[in-house]
């Protein structure tokens, strides 16, 4: 289940239906529905059935369709409450819960969860009072460091991968790539991960040759192993295996435990022999899109 945080989002947003709407919207451009309409019909009609506030400022809005891709749970703290979401509340944090029409154990059992951790009042306190990085931690902490299966296919998330990228440095790269892994969800602060990063470059050259850099971070503010791919609009200098910079840049995020050095072993491997085919990387040079990338990284 993918777990999505927003901090006060420039949404113009003043009722209840006006929210249930852009949520809506906000889900389909990250390809989690593929109805914008069917689920905000689903989430107010759900909402008609009765209150879901768990606390004065918090509510639980949930909807099981057919339209949901792939399940997700979505927190929403806007910069006002909206008053007619229940009278006399005033509600400005939402966790909106989205499942398919027939969910997997996996999904079914982590929202089962949730739902028990905030029945803990020390847990809700939280929820309701937090700041942006307590929420996120309490969004994480239910998630795996592991990636399972490990395929290429299941490490990708195209919410990862950045194209076009304007950069100078080897710095601003790291650093856009590690604000796109915290955004979603990936590591718990960026500070932290910089520093692993960087701290792995000073140890010796992540660059593989051809104009490829697979840098990595090992650390415990990682959640849950991924990668972040940036194709850079031109080549920029990167300490590398035969000198030649980089322009396509693999970043990969890796838990601090003994499972997460495993995983880490097998996501080194898995695209160091994916990038060691001359096709693979003629194609990576070339993508101008998301899409261009996955492809290339499925063929």
């Amino acid at each position: 289940m993918r777990r999505l945080l927003l901090w006060e989002p420039n949404w113009q947003v003043h009722d209840k239906a006006a929210l249930l709407s852009r949520v809506s919207q906000y889900l389909l451009d990250e390809r989690m529905i593929v109805d914008s309409d069917a689920i905000t019909w689903a989430l107010t009609t759900r909402e008609d059935l009765g209150n879901d506030l768990v606390a004065p400022n918090v509510a639980i809005p949930h909807a099981q369709h057919a339209a949901v891709e792939h399940a997700v749970m979505l927190m929403v703290k806007l910069r006002h409450p909206l008053l007619d979401w229940c009278p006399g509340a005033d509600v400005d944090r939402y966790v909106f819960s989205l499942i398919p029409t027939t969910p997997s154990a996996r999904d079914a059992g982590e929202l089962k969860e949730f739902y028990t951790d905030i029945a803990d009042d020390q847990v809700m306190d939280r929820l309701s009072l937090g700041d942006q990085r307590e929420i996120r931690t309490i969004f994480a902490s239910r998630r795996k460091t592991t990636v399972e299966p490990l395929s290429l296919n299941a490490v990708l998330d195209r919410n990862t991968i950045l194209t076009k990228v304007e950069a100078e440095r080897k710095d601003e790269v790291i650093a856009t790539l590690s604000q796109r892994l915290y955004e979603q969800g990936y590591i718990s602060s960026v500070d932290e991960f910089v520093q692993a990063v960087n701290q792995r470059e000073r140890e010796g050259a992540t660059g593989i040759g051809q104009h490829v850099a697979i840098p990595h971070g090992r650390s415990e503010t990682v959640t849950r192993n991924g990668v972040a791919i940036a194709i850079l609009d031109h080549e920029i200098e990167w300490e590398s295996l035969d000198d030649t910079g980089a322009k396509v840049v693999v970043l990969l995020t890796v838990g601090a435990g003994g499972q997460g050095s495993q995983d880490h072993l097998k996501m080194l491997s898995l695209f160091a022999r994916k990038l060691g085919k001359n096709e693979v990387i003629e194609g990576l040079l070339k993508a101008n899109t998301i899409d261009d990338v996955i492809a290339t990284f499925s063929d």
